[in-house]
């Protein structure tokens, strides 16, 4: 009778054990991350494969899904989104960087944008958990396929950070709190970058005919 119980409570204590066990297994799934901008009858596209971890036992990804593969940017001649009628522009890194803790900074793609014959990506870059990352903005020349490397910013911690393009020309200001810490433009044709004063987080720009307009106020472009 002994025997029996012992069996019974050994067998409850396996159930039990085994059940622990596999409530802490790290499920996971990948998927495909896909940006695209149209610029006339082609199709501007990012692809990645992310990583979505279902149990959080292991890198804490709060929910969040993380690049596994570097970002390719292709250029296909039409609106289908395949590989094998396309073309390779670039291939951006998986890892951007290391931080001092030793946590890898990983790129993904958010945003496409043309610009004539270039087209400005914006990056985010953060850690697997996917908190307190920041924005880089690229340009890559779609004839040559050079690379230019615009400005950094933010949208967390009182950080904000906005652009916009106009034909050739990108506008950016980075801010913090109530306090325009950087504001400029640059010509993508030639990498030039001209720094802007008086530039509000509220001011209305506008660029035209060789000018940018800050709250109505004309500013010669130098570049």
């Amino acid at each position: 009778m002994k025997k029996f119980f012992l069996l019974i409570f050994l067998y409850c204590f396996l159930f039990l054990l085994s059940g622990c066990s596999y409530s802490h297994k790290a499920e996971t799934r990948t998927y495909p991350d896909i940006v695209y901008a149209t610029i006339d009858d082609k199709t501007i596209w990012s692809f990645c494969e992310l990583l979505d971890l279902i149990d959080y036992n292991g890198a804490d990804t709060q929910g969040y899904p993380y690049p596994i593969t570097p970002t390719s940017i292709y250029l296909s001649s039409s609106y289908r989104l395949n590989k094998e009628d396309t073309m390779l522009i670039t291939e951006l890194p998986l890892v951007e960087s290391v931080a001092e803790n030793g946590r890898e900074i990983l790129t993904r793609v958010s945003k496409i944008t043309p610009a004539n014959n270039w087209i400005v990506i914006e990056e985010y870059l953060a850690a697997k958990d996917w908190n307190q990352g920041h924005i880089k903005l690229i340009a890559i020349n779609l004839d040559n396929k050079n690379q230019l490397e615009i400005a950094t910013g933010g949208y967390s911690g009182g950080r904000h950070f906005r652009y916009f393009i106009k034909d050739n020309y990108i506008f950016w200001s980075s801010q913090h709190l109530d306090e325009i810490f950087e504001a400029a433009i640059m010509n993508l044709n030639t990498g030039e970058k001209q720094e802007l004063h008086n530039v509000k987080p509220d001011s209305e720009i506008t660029i035209s005919s060789g000018l940018i307009l800050i709250d109505g106020i004309p500013i010669k472009l130098e570049i």
